[in-house]
């Protein structure tokens, strides 16, 4: 919508998915948005995503960025340019780890984050051990980053005696 939401506009139907987890606008360019699909639960029966998604015009062309790995993106972040990062950055909570672009969304790496018990390594036990559900960056003070790890569960054993997540 252009007009404070009286009238609105698809620009998204022709992706590659239409389920939407996450969606922000970028702080320095407001024509540039970032989309994070796949339905942003864990049901059995959830629409899965492909990866973000960006536009630098306001959703008339898109670009897609493959997240290997990465059926649900549960929440984007938008961090203005600071120290270090002069383009800012992007953060992507997604089932497979944390994902950082520094390039507006054009690349993402994960940053794997250490979810084992030892807080040394990514737990890949299962394929719960390393959901990031959400991320923020604390307004002025642009180095402080806090994601939330882990699966609903927490540490209940799987059927192998595995436990989910680390809790």
């Amino acid at each position: 919508s252009l007009d404070q939401g009286k009238h609105w506009t698809p620009t998204f139907d022709r992706q590659g998915r239409t389920a939407i987890g996450s969606v922000a606008i970028d702080t320095t360019k407001s024509t540039r948005v970032y989309v994070g699909t796949g339905e942003a639960n864990t049901n059995a029966d959830a629409y899965y995503g492909d990866g973000m998604y960006v536009t630098n015009d306001s959703g008339k062309t898109w670009q897609h960025v493959h997240l290997p790995g990465v059926l649900t993106v549960f929440h984007v972040e938008v961090a203005a340019a600071s120290a270090g990062f002069p383009s800012g950055r992007v953060f992507a909570a997604t089932n497979n780890g944390l994902w950082l672009s520094t390039n507006h969304g054009k690349s993402y790496r994960n940053v794997s984050l250490p979810t084992n018990a030892a807080h040394t390594g990514v737990y890949r036990d299962t394929p719960f051990g390393n959901f990031v559900t959400d991320v923020r960056v604390r307004p002025k003070q642009a180095n402080e980053v806090v994601a939330v790890v882990g699966w609903r569960r927490g540490s209940a054993t799987e059927p192998n005696g595995k436990a989910d997540s680390v809790g």
